[in-house]
């Protein structure tokens, strides 16, 4: 561990009388409490030395420590010739620094190696929506709101103790597909993490999710059958659900007008943009299984003066909003990098020459705009530059990109800082118009506004109550005689591939396609999806496989006649009596990682099916000696099974077996461990970054999954392993039986 490898450096530094000290150290808890008010600090003697001093310093490495405020003093502290001592009294919402001197009458020694105690005040995390109680169908967003002293780095959402999605940036958000999940109640809860690797864990929320196969009713209520409209009108309609209605849609002859989340449902028709004569009006309403309902029709007549506003000049140049529009909000305060954008049509053809958006002093760095279709294809970029300090900003293209009427497209600007200007539900109800442009309500097409975390550029296809960015475009009208021919489907990617399942158990697909301009579009929904041996496996409409019986089978996905497929093994569901490990016939790169400290090592991991855990195996390097232990616990620490291995090899893979074994369930993380006395154990750093270790049904997770792997801990007897570094396998695996 890196703790032991300080120590190795700071010796061969040290000269002069005094020998080595090296420094390790362990954080006691306070009672019941999380965090740590203490710190034991243990050394190696040095000969000749009469006395020992402890240095340190709060959330500062610069020596020297100078530290104040824990019940045996200031910095130093004197001691006498001991080995060890407490320091007691500290604050867990501080990092320490730590080191010892030893001295007598000729002199006092440089430094040890130093050790930090991480701060230990937990994030405090609760889930925002849903309440509970509540119903959920179809696809619900799960938010939490997350603070910690030091800093939030990441969220995991759980659904009924299972792992579901990691977000690491506000707003913390997950979206909960439960149209694979049996009707029942689920319990959700949110972990919070901060970078000195303490958890907060909200409490839980009950959800009971329905199968809702109930189509919305929806009736138009106005305008009145047979009335002859003029200008603008509202359009009305009541709608209901057995669980609710997501949004409703208003139609004119079967053409989209407008849609809205927000009861009472109505939208503002301005019929001087459609020629005279006879419509006819339609609702549409939805709920969140994606059921639809639709209206009793309503025949209307239009007639306008043809006196009216004239269509506008070609040539003329137009923006969604005027420039001395100003959010409410200019600076939201979050400060991740994200892509910001707004979802636009225009009444005629013409040309975007470029893309505005509102600035906040807080909204440094360098930013791009960028123009999109609605499916994500980069149409055009551009970096601005010359900006003022605040205020609205705008790039223009070094070409401008003909667009169609009616068509929709996005505009978005990277906001590398953040602090971006944020109005919440500003698209909630209605669009914004400003004829011949007009920024689309929320659920016309999607999300608007949209965003999409990351360190550059991207399509953003995110939404969060509907919030208004403040981005824009420069609008020229007149015909397009530019456009570019449409992208074609060139490939077909399903994924997970190779997956291996036991008979009864699923897995969701996705298809992804890859167009001739190079965009990638996820296409699961709008794919036909087949099954080589439905006896073996089918598949859904939806893209989800299911096992039926043991076996291998293809699955595919085809649109338009492009394919993509991969294998599907299905294993039977019936215990055996096979016992299985994760490295079976595995030997480490480095068998001996050289640090002599007694250690518990462990490796995270889960099954597919429930089981049985009958023994701990570690691999053991010829200078591991002494007497080994090996555990079974809980995520969480608990500890479940242990034992002592007896009749050891002088190498190798070694085994134990509990005296009763221990059931596991399936999806549910385990830490596996032993103890390592004498140091010297088996260590291949980075084998666990960014990959995992499958041998069905067992899984060894990757780093970050759920917290650190592989784990350690030092202490000179069995101690939940709980610290990692440098994502390193240890070689600890596990039997299993099912």
């Amino acid at each position: 561990m890196h703790i032991e490898r300080k120590r190795r450096s700071w010796r061969s530094w040290l000269s002069g009388l005094l020998a080595a000290v090296a420094v390790v150290s362990t954080v006691s808890l306070a009672g019941q409490c999380l965090a740590a008010t203490s710190a034991t600090f243990s050394w190696s003697a040095s000969a000749g030395a009469t006395g020992y001093k402890l240095y340190y310093q709060p959330d500062s490495s610069t020596q020297p420590f100078k530290g104040t405020g824990a019940a045996q003093g200031a910095s130093p502290i004197t001691l006498g010739n001991v080995t060890s001592t407490t320091l007691s009294g500290l604050d867990p919402a501080h990092n320490y620094y730590a080191a010892v001197t030893a001295f007598n009458s000729a002199g006092e020694s440089a430094y040890s190696n130093v050790v930090l105690i991480p701060e230990s005040v937990a994030p405090t995390v609760s889930i925002t929506a849903p309440a509970n109680g509540a119903t959920a169908t179809g696809t619900m967003s799960v938010t939490a709101n997350a603070t910690d002293n030091i800093g939030v780095t990441k969220v995991e959402f759980y659904v009924n103790g299972t792992l579901a999605a990691t977000d690491t940036a506000t707003p913390y958000l997950y979206s909960w597909n439960t149209s694979n999940l049996a009707a029942g109640t689920y319990t959700l809860t949110a972990k919070a993490y901060d970078a000195a690797g303490n958890v907060g864990t909200s409490s839980a929320v009950s959800v009971s999710v329905v199968k809702d196969t109930t189509a919305p009713t929806v009736s138009l209520s106005a305008p009145a059958s047979g009335a002859t409209l003029t200008g603008t009108t509202t359009l009305s309609a009541t709608a209901s659900d057995n669980i609710g209605v997501t949004k409703v849609e208003f139609y004119a002859n079967g053409a989209l007008l407008g849609a809205t989340n927000v009861a009472p449902y109505s939208y503002s028709w301005n019929t001087s943009t459609v020629a005279n004569g006879s419509y006819t009006l339609t609702a549409k309403a939805y709920d969140a299984a994606g059921n639809v309902g639709t209206s009793n029709s309503i025949s209307v007549t239009t007639s306008n003066s043809t006196v009216t506003t004239p269509p506008p000049t070609t040539g003329s140049t137009y923006t969604i909003w005027p420039s001395s529009a100003v959010p409410k909000q200019a600076d939201s305060g979050a400060d991740s990098s994200v892509e910001l954008g707004v979802k636009f049509k225009a009444d005629t053809n013409g040309t975007i020459s470029g893309i505005r958006f509102y600035k906040a002093s807080t909204n440094t760095g360098t930013h791009t705009g960028t123009l999109w279709s609605a499916t994500g294809t980069k149409l055009a970029t551009a970096t601005f530059s010359g900006e003022t300090a605040s205020g609205w900003q705008q790039v223009n293209f070094s070409t401008p990109v003909a667009v169609t009427a009616g068509t929709v497209y996005v505009a978005s600007y990277h906001c590398p800082a953040g602090h971006y200007a944020g109005d919440l539900n500003y698209f909630a109800s209605a669009g914004y118009d400003n004829a011949p442009l007009h920024a689309l309500a929320n659920g016309v097409s999607g999300y608007n506004g949209c965003f999409s975390y990351g360190s550059t550029p991207a399509f953003p296809n995110q939404g969060y109550n509907s919030c208004n960015y403040w981005v824009d475009v420069v609008f020229s009208s007149g015909s397009t005689t530019t456009t570019p021919p449409p992208a074609t489907l060139t490939s077909l990617a399903v994924s997970p591939a190779n997956q291996s399942v036991t008979a009864g158990a699923t897995v969701q697909y996705t298809a992804t396609g890859t167009y001739s301009d190079g965009s990638t579009k996820n296409l699961t929904t709008s794919a036909t999806w087949s099954s080589s041996n439905t006896a073996v496996a089918t598949v859904s409409t939806a893209g989800v496989g299911a096992g039926v019986s043991a076996g291998t089978a293809t699955v595919t996905a085809n649109v338009s006649g492009i394919t993509g497929s991969t294998s599907l093994t299905v294993t039977s569901s019936t215990p055996t009596a096979t016992n299985v490990s994760l490295f079976s016939g595995v030997t480490p790169a480095t068998g001996d990682s050289g640090p002599d400290s007694s250690v518990e090592l462990g490796m995270k991991f889960k099954s597919d099916v429930n089981g049985y855990i009958t023994g701990i195996r570690f691999y053991k390097a010829s200078t591991n000696t002494g007497t080994h232990t090996g555990t079974l616990w809980s995520a969480s620490g608990t500890k479940l099974a242990t034992g002592t291995f007896s009749g050891e090899t002088a190498s190798g893979w070694q085994q134990l077996n509990f005296s009763t074994p221990v059931a596991i369930s399936a999806g549910t993380v385990y830490v596996a461990s032993y103890h390592a006395p004498a140091g010297h154990y088996s260590d291949d750093l980075n084998y666990f970054s960014g990959k995992t270790r499958d041998v069905a049904p067992l899984h060894a997770l990757a780093d970050g999954t759920s917290g650190y792997n592989g784990v350690y801990n030092y202490g000179s007897s069995t101690i939940f392993p709980s610290l990692g570094f440098n994502a390193s396998n240890y070689y600890v695996d596990v039997v299993f039986h099912q």
